[in-house]
C-alpha cells in the first residue's frame, strides 16, 4: 500500500512538472496573392506562409513585441509546393507604427540587424487586438515587398526563394495551444507509471 501511495504521489508531481514545462505552440498565417522565384522557377498565384512559435516566449525588444526565434516558417506556393525556411526567423509587431513583420534572426542592433522578409501595416484597431495569445484575424495589411526587395534568395528546403510581388495579404492565427512536454518530463512521467505498475505487482503478490 505504501508503495502505491508513493507511486501516485510521484506521478502527480511529474504531471505538475510537465504542466509547468509545456510550451504554448501557436500557428500564425500570412496568406495572399503574389509572384516570385523558387529554385530558379517562376511562381505566381496564391501563397500561404505558416509560422509556428511558442507564444509563452513573447518579449518586448525596443518597442517590438516578438517571438524570437520561431519554431519554423514554411511557405506553400501554387500547386502545393512547400518550402521550409532554413534560416532563423522571428514574428513581431511594432508597438509604434502597427507593422507586423516576419524577420530574420541574428545580426547586431536592436532589431537583429537583418532586414525583415515580410512587413505589412495593420489598422490601429487590428493591431490593438493582436496579442499573440488568442485566435486572431484574419486582418488585412498593406504590403510592399516589391519595393524594399528583402525577401530575395532566402535559403529553404526546396532551394532559394524570392518574392517579387504580393497583394491581398491577410494575417491570422488559430490561437490553439498544444502542450509539449520536454524529454525530461516524459522520462519522469514514465517513471511514475512504472512505479504504479510495480506497486500493483507487489499488491497482487501479497494477496496471493
Amino acid at each position: 500500500m505504501r508503495g502505491k501511495v508513493l507511486a501516485v504521489l510521484l506521478l502527480a508531481a511529474t504531471w505538475g512538472i510537465g504542466s509547468q514545462a509545456s510550451a504554448a505552440i501557436v500557428d500564425y498565417y500570412i496568406s495572399g496573392d503574389g509572384s516570385g522565384v523558387l529554385n530558379g522557377v517562376d511562381w505566381s498565384g496564391d501563397f500561404l506562409i505558416t509560422l509556428v512559435g511558442d507564444n509563452s516566449t513573447v518579449s518586448d525588444n525596443v518597442g517590438l513585441n516578438e517571438i524570437n526565434p520561431l519554431e519554423s516558417a514554411t511557405v506553400t506556393l501554387p500547386g502545393g509546393v512547400t518550402a521550409t525556411l532554413s534560416i532563423g526567423t522571428r514574428l513581431g509587431i511594432s508597438t509604434s507604427n502597427d507593422v507586423v513583420f516576419l524577420g530574420r534572426t541574428g545580426g547586431s542592433g536592436p532589431h537583429g540587424g537583418n532586414p525583415d522578409l515580410f512587413d505589412f501595416t495593420l489598422s490601429a484597431g487590428d493591431a490593438a487586438a493582436f496579442n499573440f495569445q488568442l485566435a486572431y484575424g484574419p486582418a488585412a495589411g498593406n504590403t510592399d515587398v516589391t519595393n524594399f526587395n528583402q525577401f530575395q534568395n532566402v535559403a529553404t528546403s526546396a532551394g532559394p526563394l524570392s518574392f517579387n510581388t504580393s497583394g491581398d495579404v491577410l494575417f491570422y492565427s488559430t490561437g490553439a495551444t498544444i502542450p509539449v512536454p520536454e524529454p525530461s518530463t516524459w522520462a519522469m512521467m514514465l517513471l511514475g507509471f512504472g512505479g504504479l505498475g510495480f506497486a500493483g505487482y507487489r499488491a497482487r503478490r501479497a494477496t496471493a
